[in-house]
């Protein structure tokens, strides 16, 4: 009982700091996007065709996991806050093991899951349980897996990377900008390991095809793929042409101003996120090879989280929920290290 304490309850500890935020949520309503979403649901789960009889214009996936709620907890609105709740724990538990693997410290692991609930759950009832935010496990859960381990960085791992770009390919069919991951998480292991990590990047690659490909074989299975095709060229494609008229200093507020709607613990918290990314760039070199790839990784991350909704251009707060995954692990690492440092003796550091 013991070992099992100290191997896993920085996570169990986090899940149940976590609850009570998350359950906050619960006697959240409808906004526009979940009620259209839970109507195609329903629909699809009454026999009908999604796509073909039924009229969605944005990617299937989403519709998967309303037509999931309301399997498993019935029609009611308050289902799909129900299984956001168990999504959230799902992230914490990824984002977790995702941290304990990169840096060794439970504490910052415990920190980031508690910021993640936090965060995620103080957003309000419109810009939760979206598919941008959904988006963040199959994404960290992509990260994890292609994460090196000490004991084998130097041995291909093509069944980890598989199953990383499976997950991939399944989040582009949430969200297609969630592609901007994709070229960094394929190079990876090239960089790493050179030659001998193309078997890794090959692997990735089948596996995002694999993910995608089975979704995409749902829909021409059951009638829907042409309809599929014809709506996500002629409507979602151009949605964010739609505005093209905001000016770029106007887009550039918005976007600091919707970060800034997730920094709901305050400077501290927010304030925290880039100066830990940019120390661990600054101490990064001298690190080992897992510490160099945590690092880039973390920085990319960021970057690629930002982008996603910058090219959606219209600045929606829920477009820029795939930041909050990567803001809680690095402010959960200056939290972490702060308290693993008076922790510990005097000079000891957090990172061995």
């Amino acid at each position: 009982m013991r070992a099992w304490l100290l191997r896993h309850g920085s996570l169990v500890a986090a899940m149940c700091v976590a609850v009570p935020f998350a359950a906050s949520s619960i006697l959240h309503p409808f906004s526009r996007d979940q009620g259209i979403y839970a109507y195609a649901a329903d629909q699809m789960l009454n026999g009908h065709v999604l796509y073909r009889d039924i009229y969605v214009f944005k990617p299937p996936v989403t519709v998967f996991v309303h037509a999931a709620s309301l399997l498993l907890f019935g029609h009611h609105m308050w289902s799909i806050r129900v299984f956001d709740i168990l999504w959230t724990l799902a992230t914490i538990a990824v984002l977790h093991t995702f941290v304990v693997r990169s840096t060794g410290s439970r504490t910052w692991a415990f920190v980031t899951g508690v910021m993640w609930a936090y965060t995620y759950h103080h957003i309000d009832w419109w810009n939760s349980a979206q598919t941008d935010g959904w988006a963040n496990l199959p994404i960290a859960g992509a990260f994890l897996l292609a994460t090196p381990r000490d004991e084998d960085r130097a041995l291909a791992r093509p069944a980890s990377h598989a199953l990383a770009g499976v997950l991939l390919g399944v989040a582009f069919l949430f969200k297609y900008t969630i592609a901007v991951f994709a070229p960094w998480l394929v190079l990876m292991p090239v960089m790493l390991r050179g030659k001998r990590g193309l078997t890794d990047a090959a692997a990735m690659i089948v596996g995002g095809m694999v993910g995608a490909g089975l979704i995409l074989g749902y829909l021409a299975g059951t009638g829907g793929f042409e309809q599929f095709i014809a709506t996500q060229r002629d409507v979602t494609m151009p949605y964010s042409d739609l505005a093209r008229a905001l000016p770029l200093w106007g887009r550039l507020g918005l976007l600091a101003k919707r970060i800034g709607a997730f920094d709901a613990p305050g400077l501290v918290y927010g304030g925290a996120t880039l100066p830990m990314l940019a120390w661990l760039c600054f101490r990064a070199p001298e690190r080992r090879t897992q510490w160099r790839w945590f690092t880039a990784t973390m920085a990319l991350w960021t970057l690629g989280a930002v982008a996603s909704g910058w090219v959606q251009k219209k600045m929606f707060p829920y477009h820029f929920l795939p930041f909050i995954a990567p803001m809680s692990v690095l402010a959960g690492g200056a939290a972490g290290r702060l308290a693993d440092r008076f922790a510990a003796a005097p000079g000891r550091w957090w990172i061995a």
